[in-house]
């Protein structure tokens, strides 16, 4: 789902909201500045990042100052594929919102940590990040650590926009530029694998209009 930041300015140094945690009050929020890594794909550039304002096991991150870095890095749209339980758990149960409230394009996509996406909502997302970069926006995508799901769904853009790379040459794009943790899991390291294949199986089986299947490969 895809949600549009309002028209207004906000003032990202006074515009304090109930987002503002106690930790970030009391100065004990960490200091270390928001993880973005920016991959190239082509002539694209896709940012990936852990969960801006995450304060569960231990974390204690303020979203005041992610949501200034996120800004300062010029992200235009930021793609949350954290699920609602998630985001809960993590102390940010509004997040969608509040990336609204700053002025940024919001794109809920949720998908569960521990399942590989359902290919249907895989090919929207994509289809989704692709409309943001053929518009020269600046897009970034997070789950919780910023290297699972995340990772999994920049391998399958590198694929989509570059249907002759092959998955391992992909995967092994994304840990040179995120690190050597990305893909954490076997189930997503399968869909990555398959995904060309379980694409074309899926457009197969799938028809769309022709202006609608020119954009996916």
């Amino acid at each position: 789902m895809v949600y549009l930041p309002p028209s207004q300015s906000s003032n990202p140094e006074t515009d304090r909201t109930d987002w503002d945690s106690d930790d970030e009050v009391d100065g004990l929020a960490d200091q270390d500045p928001l993880d973005i890594t920016w991959v190239q794909i082509l002539e694209f550039r896709v940012a990936v990042c852990s969960l801006p304002g995450d304060r569960h096991s231990g974390v204690r991150r303020s979203l005041v100052a992610d949501m200034e870095t996120l800004r300062k890095n010029g992200v235009t749209d930021i793609f949350v594929l954290c699920t609602d339980t998630e985001l809960r758990r993590c102390k940010v149960p509004g997040l969608v919102v509040d990336y609204l409230q700053k002025g940024f394009a919001s794109h809920h996509y949720p998908m569960a940590a521990d399942q590989h996406p359902d290919m249907k909502l895989c090919l929207k997302l994509l289809q989704d990040i692709k409309s943001c970069l053929m518009k020269g926006k600046k897009p970034v995508i997070h789950c919780v650590d910023g290297l699972g799901q995340s990772c999994l769904v920049l391998a399958a853009l590198c694929m989509m926009l570059n249907p002759p790379l092959p998955p391992t040459m992909a995967i092994a794009h994304i840990q040179q530029t995120r690190g050597p943790a990305a893909i954490q899991t076997i189930k997503q390291y399968n869909f990555v694998m398959d995904f060309q294949k379980n694409l074309a199986e899926f457009v197969r089986s799938h028809p769309f209009p022709s202006e609608q299947s020119s954009t996916i490969f």
